[in-house]
């Protein structure tokens, strides 16, 4: 069958690729938004440093004189940062839908152009699951997902930069834990990956079942099949449930271990920062 999807199967790079052309209509929007995400990622990773900056120079040299000025002008660049995460989260929801709806148009166009053989073994609600939540969510990671890893790899560099600059040694402490986190999540990658596919594919056959049954169902009414229609449902809507909570588990594990080792780094770094000031 059409809807049957080998979920162990590799990423396909020619696959992106060929969707990526759907982004063309949005190059400017697409440098703006990384300009954007630059900036924000390089307020997110200065922060730090500008209370390190009022904890060295206010708190702890007692120029309280100075708290009105530091508070206003820290009050600036929050309200800058706002600004700037408004304008990229309205610019990245134009680039979704955009991109949304150039990949549902493409594919209409495309339904219209296959031969009958196509829809005599391909189901009607698996095409309806494919052109409507599947796309979406297709969309969404196309857009957005260039919008986290803009922003991800810029503030990692901004703030490894920073802290480089500032003390290496430290800097290197905080930074050991990375090769780990790296390992970490190529291992979780290929669960998450696989689990995630089997949680669509279930998704997809839900919606196909609600597609179906609403567009049959005065023959479900006339065979009296409510009760064996609704059995089916219930054990599709069961592996739904039992898929997304196994993706769902992989995923909750990953982020504390994620936090886990930032905080190795982190107390590394205490550590060694500690001895230092304390030998003077």
């Amino acid at each position: 069958m059409e809807e049957e999807i080998d979920v162990r199967q590799s990423l396909r790079l020619s696959l992106w690729r060929s969707l990526f052309r759907f982004a063309s209509p949005f190059k400017g929007r697409f440098v703006l938004l990384g300009i954007l995400m630059v900036l924000v990622a390089s307020v997110d990773a200065v922060q730090p440093f500008i209370t390190g900056w009022a904890v060295d120079n206010i708190a702890m040299a007692g120029r309280l004189d100075r708290l009105p000025a530091f508070v206003a002008v820290f009050g600036l660049i929050m309200a800058a940062q706002a600004v700037l995460v408004r304008i990229f989260i309205g610019v990245g929801g134009t680039i979704e839908m955009g991109m949304n709806y150039g990949i549902r148009a493409a594919a209409f166009d495309k339904l219209q152009k296959l031969s009958f053989s196509y829809f005599d073994r391909t189901s009607a609600g698996w095409l309806t699951a494919r052109l409507t939540s599947d796309i979406g969510r297709l969309a969404d990671i196309l857009a957005w997902g260039v919008i986290d890893m803009v922003w991800g790899l810029s503030m990692m560099l901004v703030s490894a930069v920073l802290m480089l600059a500032a003390d290496w040694r430290l800097a290197l402490c905080a930074l050991s834990a990375v090769p780990v986190l790296i390992l970490v999540s190529v291992i979780f990658e290929r669960g998450i990956l696989e689990r995630s596919r089997v949680a669509r594919r279930a998704n997809s056959r839900i919606t196909a079942a609600f597609s179906e049954n609403i567009r049959g169902v005065r023959a479900v009414k006339v065979l009296v099949a409510e009760e064996r229609q609704g059995a089916a449902f219930r054990r599709l809507s069961e592996a739904m449930r039992k898929a997304s909570v196994r993706q769902a588990r992989l995923a909750a594990l990953y982020l504390p271990l994620v936090v886990f080792l930032g905080y190795i780094g982190m107390s590394l770094s205490l550590w060694q920062g500690g001895e230092r000031v304390l030998a003077g």
